[in-house]
Order: structure tokens, then sequence, then C-alpha cells
């Protein structure tokens, strides 16, 4: 699943749980608000995958770049801080959005 198609996902599963506790129980069918709680972990997951892809490829740019010097070391530094700061703004993402509910 890319990450985009997991935010909008996650943004909607959200929607349909909140909404979802408006329903009476005789207009969905069974099962529904578990699966609802079930679809949203499974984005949460998939996008928590992508942060810790970032950072682990961040590190491994830091790792890398400390044995090269010069321009390739800033380079691959700048790689490492830019990875990191997609990670930091995808989880803050993540936060807003489930702590918004």
């Amino acid at each position: 699943m890319s990450i985009e198609f997991a935010k909008k996902l996650l943004k909607l599963t959200i929607e349909l749980e909140q909404s979802s506790h408006y329903w009476s129980e005789y207009d969905v069918p069974l099962g529904i608000h578990e699966r609802i709680a079930e679809a949203k972990a499974d984005c949460l997951a998939e996008i928590n995958a992508e942060v810790k892809s970032f950072e682990s490829q961040a590190d491994l740019l830091a790792k890398f770049a400390s044995h090269k010097a010069g321009k390739k070391q800033l380079d691959l530094m700048e790689q490492s801080y830019s990875m990191r700061e997609q990670a930091g703004l995808l989880q803050q993402w993540v936060d807003k959005v489930v702590n918004d509910e």
C-alpha cells in the first residue's frame, strides 16, 4: 500500500469510526464497528512501518556518510537529515489526525 493511499484510508476510517457511533445497530451489518477499527489499525501500522523505514534509511545513510569525506559526506548527511525530517513530519501528521478524532 502506498503511503499516500494509507493516509487517505486512515482519514476515511477515522471519519467512519466517528460517525458510526450515531448509527443504529439495526442500520448496519454486524461487526461493522470492529471492521472499521481493524482497518484503522492496519492503516496506522502501514504508516508507522513507513516512518520506521525512513528512520532506518536515514541511519544507514549517516553510517555510510561517516566513512566518506568532503562533498560526498555532506550530500549523504543532507539526505539522512531529509529522511529523518520526512519521518518526523509523517509522524506529526499521524498524531494530529488521530488526536483530532
